[in-house]
């Protein structure tokens, strides 16, 4: 019932058992075909928190009880305590909403991807602990990054910034950084958005909303993103299963906290590798079946101790056959470009530099 309750993300809301018997044959159908719960990664490699998967068992144990009518159990329903989310603002209310600059959406067409910005309204330098984006109009906002624009911001490209704190996509909006980091907004910065917008046959206004959660004090911790891509990427026509790769060694010491691959409509699989200084090498995250309608942040439950000269490497797999029933076209090459029709290999590295000193306890801390 996180997604689906009153006011929740989900398409219906799970508020008594006669509903959910309603719902049965569908449940059915999404659990056998594996589309929900939208979890994609491999069970067997990294642990991971706001893991929404299910075991075979339990699937098992799902569809047998539809199948034999979802007969009701004995005693009260559970279901019809379920309360309705009190607020869009999943924190409370944020610090600071900013609004992005309305854009009117035409009824048909492609819209190129849109780069707003919003002086910091604040005129001081603040740092944010967490982020939440509410679409003015989910229909036809396929996605927004928020970050910033400061030119004195030194060895960072500009994804890099346009992403700082985060961003929305269907199944995300908020994130929060772990406990004691941040990120820092200075006071003549201003804060810099990417928009993409699908027009769905009719012409509309949006205005999309960004709350900021902001630290009382200054925190130990800045959180950084390392952004992994290669632009001359090239997916050739029909090819089922083509693979490329993209590397970054990282200079210090760091504590890398979530991974995240990202594709369009013909990616197919992803698988993030730690390649230690000493020899060792280990799967990071590995998602053998990539959805592009649901772009998951994967935050490891424990934060990954990387050294300096620890590589990371990405791999994403493409189908771009006619097997894959989402390819537009798979008689033609594609590159990379930014609409869903065009492909990307892009994945996102979110992490912190260790401290000289830091204990090994220290460099375990849950995310919170």
């Amino acid at each position: 019932v996180a997604c689906h309750r009153p006011g929740g993300i989900g398409p219906w809301a799970m508020t008594s058992y006669e509903n959910v018997r309603g719902f049965a044959p569908m449940i059915r159908e999404v659990i056998r075909t594996k589309r929900m719960p939208p979890w994609f990664a491999d069970p067997h490699v990294g642990k991971f928190i706001g893991d929404r998967s299910i075991s075979n068992e339990q699937a098992q144990m799902l569809v047998h009880w539809i199948e034999a009518g979802a007969p009701r159990g004995s005693g009260d329903d559970p279901l019809k305590n379920v309360e309705p989310l009190k607020s869009q603002w999943l924190d409370g209310e944020p610090d600071m909403v900013v609004e992005i600059p309305a854009f009117e959406v035409p009824a048909t067409g492609v819209v190129d991807y849109k780069y707003p910005q919003v002086a910091n309204p604040l005129g001081k330098d603040v740092w944010v602990r967490a982020i939440q984006i509410l679409p003015g109009n989910p229909a036809v906002v396929h996605h927004v990054l928020a970050g910033i624009a400061d030119p004195q911001t030194s060895g960072r490209t500009g994804i890099e910034q346009l992403a700082a704190f985060g961003g929305y996509s269907p199944g995300r909006n908020y994130f929060l950084f772990p406990d004691n980091s941040g990120v820092l907004l200075r006071a003549d910065a201003s804060l810099q958005f990417q928009t993409h917008y699908t027009p769905n046959g009719k012409a509309v206004r949006d205005v999309t909303r960004v709350g900021y959660y902001l630290s009382k004090e200054p925190p130990k911790h800045e959180m950084r993103l390392q952004f992994l891509y290669d632009p001359s990427l090239r997916v050739p026509a029909g090819a089922k299963a083509h693979t490329e790769s993209v590397e970054h060694t990282f200079r210090k010491n760091v504590l890398l906290y979530s991974a995240q691959p990202h594709a369009h409509l013909r990616g197919r699989a992803a698988k993030f590798t730690a390649f230690f200084p000493d020899g060792r090498e280990e799967v990071l995250l590995s998602v053998p079946k990539y959805d592009f309608n649901w772009q998951t942040v994967y935050l490891f439950q424990e934060p990954k101790i990387l050294p300096a000269g620890t590589r990371i490497k990405f791999d994403m797999t493409w189908d771009n056959s006619a097997q894959n029933p989402a390819n537009p076209d798979p008689t033609k090459d594609v590159r990379w470009g930014d609409q869903t029709w065009d492909e990307m290999n892009t994945g996102f590295l979110r992490y912190r530099d260790l401290q000289p000193g830091e204990s090994a306890t220290a460099m375990i801390e849950k995310n919170k």
